[in-house]
């Protein structure tokens, strides 16, 4: 039986990453989605037709109580590529802070923002030379653009920035929202090559990689150490029952499957194994736990009848020219943080007590809260409106000459009350296709990513994100899978 020097489990970005920097080793990558890159015009692949396609694992909530007991999907990319099969292509890091929050969290300085920079540099090859140089890499595998680099602009431009603005909500320098402060307007960029996606398994070479993919793990094989019994990882086994070994294996499996895994190897929370008749090699109850995402809760818009050729379909011939059908619809991201003022008072009311504002989560730090995309959706179904999309709930302030109106049952309006705008949250609130938290880093792995309990075991995806990162998570994957990897080539001889 071949004996791999390392076995990678999951294909998508982060297993993407550490296996295509280890060409001296022998290494298998398993992955239980198809091999992407045999299917013709993958890269240009649109994210609402692959959602709930053969790419996407499926996967849902329960129903949710405080949701009106809807059943939220959470679509996850299955095949080489993950994610990148299926996304959106937003290119954000998130603020500093987030970061910072995290190193402080596992007392690692590593994983801070000045830590994790060099790997967000190396992993981007960004569309100039001279946006914040400092802060961007321009020679990496990951091509990013902007709607600026690719005339990928749409006439309600200033517009928005003169709304914006009204509202207290200044442009970032530059527009770039990934140069640590990400708290303003933006330029929406995206890891897109002339409009085409960009599979993380294609921008990374896995050449002299082996892949094994339709391949579902179904655990991972550990036993104990016949000297002193310490847990040890020996391989995988797939479902259909195939023993594969490997001196060292790698959790690349994702938010949701990399905790599947380790439950269904023994490891897990006692009570949840028992429940399954699992027999239990290490009671760990923290997988599973610390699970995040981010909300989104939409809102449509109708523009007024004089702005109906700022939006697509309108007929406007500007609107309507070949660039503008690659990528989202979008030209801004505005990202926001919390009033301290008003949040205060909101706390002391819900929580009982005024908050210590050196203390309390929410007023300790300035940082991200909210992100806003308006996107330019088209026409109503029945041609009469020309619509507008807010991925988060805005109040606009009276006189707006661009927006009509929502366009809703019953609109919100900036003297909605709180039962009305709980009601709409309820309604309408959905994930944001950001798990992560699962397999957390200090309670599930240290900050080397090593299992804490089992040797030759790690975990390198989102899921040991210990907090939210307010982006969306793939710069914030890319690096840490790009740190992984020198840590464990740094660490071990192989792998």
């Amino acid at each position: 039986m071949t004996l791999w020097d390392c076995i990678v489990v999951g294909g998508g970005i982060a297993g993407s990453v550490v296996a295509s920097t280890g060409p001296n080793l022998k290494i298998l990558l398993v992955e239980a989605g198809t091999n992407t890159h045999a299917v013709e015009n993958i890269e240009w692949i649109d994210m609402n037709n692959a959602i709930g396609g053969e790419y996407d694992w499926g996967f849902s909530c329960v129903p949710q109580t405080h949701l009106d007991n809807r059943e939220i999907v959470s679509p996850v990319g299955k095949g080489l590529g993950g994610g990148t099969i299926i996304n959106g292509a937003a290119w954000a890091r998130g603020h500093k802070v987030d970061y910072d929050i995290w190193a402080e969290r596992v007392g690692d300085p590593r994983w801070s923002y000045e830590g994790q920079l060099p790997y967000m540099k190396k992993t981007e090859s960004l569309f100039d030379n001279f946006t914040n140089p400092l802060s961007h890499g321009h020679t990496g595998p990951v091509k990013v653009q902007s709607p600026g680099s690719t005339d990928h602009v749409f006439p309600l431009r200033e517009p928005l920035l003169e709304s914006w603005k009204e509202l207290g909500i200044d442009a970032l320098p530059q527009l770039d929202n990934n140069a640590g402060d990400n708290v303003g307007v933006a330029d929406l960029q995206e890891n897109r090559d002339q409009g085409k996606r960009q599979l993380a398994s294609l921008v990374y070479s896995l050449k002299g990689i082996t892949g094994l993919t339709d391949s579902l793990v179904a655990k991972v094989l550990v036993e104990k150490h016949p000297k002193d019994g310490h847990l040890v990882a020996r391989g995988v086994r797939l479902e259909n029952g195939t023993e594969i070994l490997g001196r060292k294996t790698i959790l690349s499996a994702g938010a949701y499957r990399t905790p599947q895994i380790l439950m269904l190897s023994g490891i897990g929370s006692a009570e949840t194994l028992k429940k399954f008749d699992i027999p239990i090699l290490l009671d760990q109850p923290a997988i599973g736990q610390n699970f995040h995402d981010h909300v989104l809760i939409p809102t449509i818009w109708q523009l007024k009848d004089a702005s109906a050729r700022y939006a697509k379909e309108s007929g406007n011939p500007i609107v309507n020219q070949s660039h503008h059908a690659i990528g989202a619809f979008i030209d801004f991201i505005t990202v926001t943080s919390l009033e301290k003022e008003g949040l205060v008072v909101a706390i002391a009311e819900d929580e009982g007590s005024v908050p210590d504002p050196t203390v309390h989560p929410l007023l300790k730090q300035d940082r991200a809260h909210s992100s806003h995309l308006l996107q330019y959706s088209g026409v109503s179904a029945d041609g009469s409106a020309v619509l507008m999309i807010s991925v988060v709930f805005i109040i606009l302030s009276e006189g707006r000459e661009v927006v009509a109106g929502e366009l809703a049952a019953e609109p919100l309006t900036v003297n909605s009350t709180d039962e009305q705008i709980d009601a709409r949250v309820r309604e309408m609130a959905a994930g944001c296709y950001h798990p992560a938290g699962t397999a957390s880093m200090v309670t599930v792995v240290d900050t080397d990513l090593r299992v804490i309990g089992v040797s030759d075991l790690r975990v390198v995806n989102t899921s040991v994100f210990p907090v939210s990162v307010s982006a969306n998570l793939q710069v914030a994957a890319y690096a840490l899978a790009e740190q992984a990897a020198e840590i464990i080539g740094s660490t071990m001889k192989k792998c």
